[in-house]
């Protein structure tokens, strides 16, 4: 389950240090620029439609063979890049793997709500938010590494799920759970939902709108500013990650003396804080600062949401309300550069880190000025 949570934040992190030579080689291409960066997040738009699916297939018709399945998809739609030749056949084999992603990421997360309680769960929670920075870490390196020998290298790395889909089917089980067949789709719920579930839901999109301008602009910021390798773009991307594991792995500690929404305040300014640093930044090691600590931040983000969730959630109905939260994580992620294009166009990329930091510190105190309940 943990290698199975690994993947989701793989699925765009892995290419990321490719991005400045796919656009080279789509340069022919209209709008090769935008297109490019289109390739990072396609998959998100697709995790995004799917996963409220996802949630319903996995209540109504069992966690472990949707499991099973998604992750030979997603080696089959992940490593299409090794051999697709043009960037629109590109996006629509990441398309696919959105698919994949969403009943992956749908699946995990429900079966930790199934498989624990209490305390057990809060601790698992940290543990998956860890492993699935530490896969970040090492997918991202070795895919700057590869993408330093050919920019298509690093879709060889999705193979790593056909492991992953072999573990699965020798050691998941199905849990025991109540059953309740219905025909409705998980969004149907948002309009019954507790206020504390949207605000889940709201913040997770705003956290990974913000967030997934990191691995979008970073590697041509560093390519713009201080010119370095794809090893160093990723192994940059990927120290930032691992801040995110280490503060994960700590997150049952971390629960236990703050609340919900003091996590999300700390998660907020720490991210905040890492982007003004990139605003001003001009030699490398401002910019690794400035990951550092928005990697601190993002480390909680998910653990924070998803344990918030599992624990309102009833299980007859708890994999539909994880693929709402899925539905809003990844459409943030998918218009990550929607809504930056336009704003770097105006103020450019720096600057526009600069923005974004203060429309978080904004975030940040409205969480500290919400009431406190653990």
């Amino acid at each position: 389950m943990l290698l199975a949570s690994s993947m989701t934040i793989m699925a765009g992190a892995t290419i990321a240090p490719s991005l400045p030579q796919m656009e080279e080689v789509f340069k022919e291409t209209a709008h090769a620029a935008f297109m490019s960066r289109l390739i990072l997040t396609i998959p998100a738009l697709f995790i995004a439609i799917l996963s409220p699916i996802a949630g319903f297939i996995i209540d109504n018709y069992g966690r472990r063979k949707t499991l099973i399945i998604s992750l030979l998809l997603y080696a089959v739609a992940g490593t299409s890049g090794l051999y697709l030749k043009d960037i629109y056949t590109l996006l629509a084999g990441r398309a696919l793997l959105g698919v994949a992603v969403a009943g992956t990421m749908t699946t995990t997360i429900t079966l930790i709500g199934d498989y624990f309680d209490g305390t057990e769960r809060r601790r698992f929670m940290g543990y998956q938010g860890s492993f699935m920075g530490l896969g970040g870490v090492v997918f991202i390196f070795l895919g700057g590494v590869l993408a330093d020998l050919n920019w298509r290298l690093p879709f060889a790395l999705y193979f790593f799920s056909l492991l992953i889909m072999v573990m699965a089917v020798k050691f998941i089980y199905e849990p025991d759970r109540i059953q309740r067949k219905t025909k409705s789709f998980s969004l149907k719920y948002l309009k019954h939902a507790p206020p504390r579930v949207l605000l889940i839901y709201f913040t997770a999109f705003l956290g990974f709108l913000f967030f997934y301008i990191v691995p979008m602009e970073i590697p041509f910021l560093l390519n713009d500013r201080t010119p370095v390798s794809s090893t160093i773009v990723g192994l940059s991307l990927g120290i930032s990650i691992l801040t995110g594991s280490v503060i994960s792995y700590h997150y049952g500690k971390i629960k236990k003396q703050l609340s919900y929404h003091a996590i999300y305040a700390f998660t907020f300014t720490m991210m905040a804080m890492g982007y003004g640093i990139i605003c001003f930044a001009e030699i490398y090691i401002l910019f690794l600062a400035g990951l550092l600590l928005q990697g601190l931040g993002t480390g909680l983000l998910m653990p924070n949401s998803n344990l918030w969730l599992v624990n309102i959630a009833p299980s007859e109905i708890r994999g539909r309300m994880i693929g709402n939260l899925s539905f809003f994580v990844y459409t943030g992620q998918f218009l990550s550069p929607v809504f930056f294009n336009p704003l770097a166009n105006l103020a450019g990329p720096q600057n526009g880190f600069g923005i974004i930091a203060l429309i978080m510190l904004v975030f940040a105190a409205s969480f500290l000025m919400m009431k406190v309940k653990r």
